[in-house]
């Protein structure tokens, strides 16, 4: 009898066997033990792109931070343009319901003073907040309540905040917000670690490595897994199950995914649904394939593809037509085999390249040349147009 499907996919769902990313788990861990341990608090920034298992890091590393000993306040953020003052106040209401009941005093003493509205959050009332120093405030309410737990049965050695998707309500004023208030906590001894996870595209500041919220928060890039990893990804979860992928299909997996977290999950759901007297070979893989890649096209391809202009698709097809990356001459001869115009295919490359739908080898052999930013969209492209199931 087989096991329930063990892959899982989804936006910010925990996988049944967390896979790799040893690198940030022992970062992690060893600046846990030395803010526990000393006065030397480390924060952290994780970034990296879409579905790359930001999310499904900070669950592993809120649960071992909660095995130290210490308050993880998890908080995930969930739409844009936010003022300082509604960013402050959503933190501090998700550190007032992670806290057990009776455990704040002197907190929502101050809470109440300053008339914050934590519970039945009203934003035309947080608005009128906008006289308030959202740095004073958070900085007075969490220092009365680091007074509150220390002296309660809790005591934690540590309070971990983890925000997660950070770019959604983050503005450079707020991450400076954030960095100010936890140096000030720090140096009135009250023991806060932040941790952030955000898109690429948020963390574009940290390039320069002098910056101050660079040397704050410390960023690591969240990358696509090893192959090791990858692999593992794919073989463990079905160790307590009767199905099992050939041999073939896996390094399929390997080579479509190139490691990508979601992308292995997703492919590998559709795999162990489709198998056949315990087995899932190469027919079964071809058929569950599209599947997939129909459920990847609603979710993320349509929209990809769609955002680009006619003539930029057409450039998109001559790249994803071979199976190696292309020089800009040998894009140029293909556009005019199809009736682009000569002068309009720099343009168009661009384009492509600056809604990161095409990237450019940056180094190597392949210097310089042109493909698609990954091989299962590269499929997509290849069939434009999926069939209906």
């Amino acid at each position: 009898m087989s096991i329930p499907n063990p892959f899982r996919y989804g936006t910010g769902i925990f996988p049944t066997y967390f896979a790799g990313r040893d690198r940030e788990k022992r970062l992690f861990e060893s600046r846990i033990t030395l803010a526990i341990e000393s006065n030397n608090i480390q924060h952290m920034a994780i970034y990296g792109d879409w579905g790359i298992g930001k999310t499904s890091l900070i669950k592993y590393l809120s649960d071992f931070a909660k095995e130290r000993g210490c308050i993880p306040i998890r908080v995930t953020f969930y739409k844009k343009t936010w003022l300082s003052t509604e960013f402050v106040t959503f933190l501090l209401r998700q550190f007032r319901f992670s806290i057990p009941e009776g455990a704040l005093k002197k907190f929502l003493t101050i809470v109440k003073k300053l008339k914050l509205p934590l519970v039945d959050v009203d934003i035309e009332k947080i608005k009128s907040l906008e006289q308030l120093d959202p740095q004073i405030t958070l900085v007075q309410t969490l220092s009365k309540a680091w007074d509150d737990l220390k002296s309660s049965a809790i005591s934690p050695p540590l309070i971990v905040f983890f925000l997660d998707d950070v770019q959604l309500a983050s503005t450079e004023e707020t991450l400076y917000i954030l960095r100010n208030t936890f140096m000030e906590l720090l140096d009135i001894e009250c023991k806060y670690m932040l941790v952030v996870t955000g898109t690429s595209d948020l963390f574009s500041m940290f390039d320069d490595m002098a910056a101050p919220l660079t040397r704050f928060f410390n960023p690591t890039e969240l990358k696509r897994l090893s192959v090791e990893d990858a692999r593992d990804a794919i073989i463990k979860p079905l160790e307590q199950s009767s199905i099992k992928f050939s041999d073939d299909v896996v390094d399929k997996i390997l080579e479509i995914s190139e490691g990508h977290p979601y992308y292995i999950q997703l492919l590998c759901y559709y795999l162990y649904d489709n198998a056949m007297n315990n087995v899932v070979d190469m027919n079964i893989y071809n058929s569950s394939f599209y599947l997939a890649l129909n459920d990847m096209a609603q979710r993320m391809f349509d929209r990809i593809y769609n955002s680009a202009s006619d003539s930029a698709r057409q450039i998109l097809g001559i790249l994803a037509k071979l199976d190696k990356s292309l020089s800009y001459s040998e894009i140029l001869n293909e556009s005019e085999n199809i009736g682009l115009k000569k002068g309009s295919v720099g343009k168009l490359l661009e384009r492509l390249k600056e809604k990161e739908i095409v990237k450019q080898i940056e180094s190597g052999e392949d210097k310089g040349k042109y493909l698609l930013f990954d091989k299962f969209f590269k499929e997509y492209v290849r069939l434009e147009k999926l069939p209906t199931f």
